[in-house]
């Protein structure tokens, strides 16, 4: 015998135990009813032995079901007992004085009135009521119904009328035995099945706690959480706040995201890598890798839901991203950035209103910087350059490095004249450095404009071709005037290039 099998005997003991009480208190309340039966209703009946006989049988049953409540009171709660053979043996006596107290109750009746219901009944009771192993019912079955065949041709004369009877007594006796091997198959089967279950839900429930990512079991229609391992109760007290939890604050976005979820759940039954945003606090926010499984626990169908935080890991994406898309130097937006914005511009033109105007600029005498005062100090005119225009532009506009010494600017909702405006203050911010002469070598940049707006027929490199000329239009005449001051002046740096 396994132990599922030690098991289901000890809870069938006691299933029969707290039955056999049960029919105990039933017999009680009913003797007043028998003692009616045998003093009022049969009194005028004619055979003594008779009535002698049925008053014996519910007087035997009443004593015999005080006796049972008395010991029943006695060693219930004692452990030792009920796991010895002790209750067994007290279930089959008992059961075996009902089917012997209704075998003979219908020999007598049979004596009177040729009835044998008593019998039947009790048979039929029996097997429904008492879930007995087959085995022994059949002990308690066989010489019962053996002697009761035997004493059945004793009380009757007619053979038809004998044969008739044992016929059917015998097959109610196949009958009960069927009723109780089904009851019992079942009862077994359902125990084996519980007790599965419950060892599956607590090997589950160690798997949860030894798992060291959090996870959450909660009901797949509702969301109500039914199961979450401590590592998921110390990132979120679930506990705390009392009343029932929701998953939807813990492994999903908001309440769409887990419709959105479960529909996929419901045709595929598991979902991996969902990457949700959390806020866990003010100004602090959450990364989360979450795996969805559905399963089954206790013909309930459920969300499996692991989490991996992964904000260390989006910290390091968006470094990353940073790097790939600002210029180190600079610290503004690189060439592949700043085109990606400028394309983005360009196709929400087509669908929405978008005016802006591109300003590409160009620093002068960079090649002259590098080869008189070294590299280190053409970073820094760079660098002068790129911090006076981004602090003279929009919040809303852009600024990206589109080459060595070349930048872009995309001026959004300004017209031409709004955007030389800002031109204008960075060209006097420029000056005014200037006029510090903490540079041996001057400042500047030439600059030149493009405005576009929905609806003109240009690609960003009509755009940005457009603009180079307008700079370079504007270097060339600059050059060309700084060039006859420097005649004049005598100078050896050619101020524009």
């Amino acid at each position: 015998m396994n132990s599922y099998d030690e098991a289901f005997h000890e809870w069938n003991t006691n299933l029969l135990f707290t039955r056999l009480r049960m029919t105990s208190l039933f017999l009680l309340m009913c003797y007043p009813f028998f003692l009616y039966v045998d003093l009022v209703l049969l009194k005028d009946v004619g055979d003594p032995l008779f009535c002698y006989t049925l008053t014996g049988i519910h007087t035997a049953g009443f004593l015999l079901s005080i006796v049972f409540l008395l010991i029943y009171k006695r060693v219930r709660q004692q452990d030792t007992f009920m796991r010895s053979i002790w209750p067994t043996f007290l279930v089959l006596v008992y059961i075996a004085c009902y089917i012997g107290g209704g075998a003979l109750s219908s020999l007598n009746s049979h004596r009177l009135t040729g009835n044998i219901d008593s019998y039947v009944i009790i048979l039929i009771g029996v097997a429904a009521i008492f879930p007995l192993r087959p085995q022994h019912f059949a002990s308690i079955i066989i010489p019962c119904h053996a002697l009761f065949l035997y004493f059945l041709t004793l009380v009757t004369e007619n053979d038809f009328t004998l044969h008739s009877k044992q016929v059917n007594t015998t097959l109610t006796v196949c009958i009960s035995f069927f009723i109780l091997l089904t009851f019992y198959s079942y009862k077994k089967k359902d125990f084996l099945h519980q007790c599965k279950q419950k060892e599956a839900n607590e090997n589950l429930r160690k798997l949860f706690d030894i798992n060291p990512y959090p996870l959450i079991l909660s009901r797949l229609d509702d969301g109500r959480i039914l199961l979450a391992n401590e590592r998921a109760q110390k990132e979120w007290p679930l506990a705390a706040e009392g009343g029932p939890q929701y998953d939807t604050r813990y492994v999903f976005h908001d309440a769409e995201d887990r419709a959105a979820v479960t529909e996929q759940l419901q045709k595929t039954g598991c979902l991996k890598n969902h990457v949700l945003q959390q806020m866990t606090a003010p100004g602090f926010t959450r990364w989360a890798m979450v795996n969805y499984e559905t399963v089954e626990i206790n013909h309930v169908r459920c969300i499996l839901s692991g989490v991996t935080d992964i904000t260390e890991l989006k910290k390091v994406e968006g470094e990353l991203a940073k790097h790939a898309s600002i210029d180190l130097l600079t610290g503004q937006r690189n060439r592949r950035s700043g085109m990606e914005a400028l394309a983005q511009m360009f196709a929400e033109s087509r669908n929405n209103w978008v005016e802006c105007t591109l300003c590409f600029i160009d620093i002068n005498n960079l090649k002259q910087v590098n080869d008189q005062y070294g590299h280190r100090e053409g970073d820094a005119l760079i660098t002068t350059v790129c911090n006076v225009v981004a602090a003279k532009i929009g919040p809303k506009d852009i600024l990206f490095r589109y080459g060595g010494d070349e930048f872009i600017v995309l001026f959004f909702h300004k017209s031409t004249e709004a955007a030389e405006a800002v031109w204008t203050a960075i060209w006097q911010e420029l000056s005014a450095i200037n006029a510090k002469k903490e540079k041996p070598y001057p400042i500047t940049a030439s600059h030149g404009m493009f405005y576009f707006c929905s609806g003109m027929d240009v690609t960003i490199e009509d755009m940005i071709e457009a603009a180079d000329a307008a700079m370079y239009k504007e270097k060339t005449s600059r050059k060309k005037q700084l060039s006859d001051n420097s005649d004049s002046a005598g100078s050896s740096l050619p101020l524009v290039h």
